[in-house]
């Protein structure tokens, strides 16, 4: 609900672009992957219309998963 598209952004890396923007580029974001080698998500480049989630293995090595997901929680525009 409310992505308009995800974006590849290279291994281990993707843009997901909003539908309709928060209000200001300070809401919640929990990111989750799936996937046997990527053991931990990271969050940046927030803006209030998407944000950047990287995927990475127990080398701190960006990793495609099976699946990026997330949930946003803050005040839309």
């Amino acid at each position: 609900y409310n992505v308009s598209s995800v974006g590849d952004q290279g291994t281990g890396a993707c843009n997901i672009n909003l539908t309709t923007a928060f209000s200001a580029a300070t809401f919640g974001v929990v990111v989750g992957t799936q996937s046997a080698l990527a053991l931990y998500s990271e969050t940046f480049s927030i803006t209030s219309s998407q944000w950047r989630q990287d995927s990475y293995n127990n080398a701190a090595v960006r990793v495609d998963p099976g699946f990026f997901m997330g949930v946003a929680f803050g005040d839309q525009a």
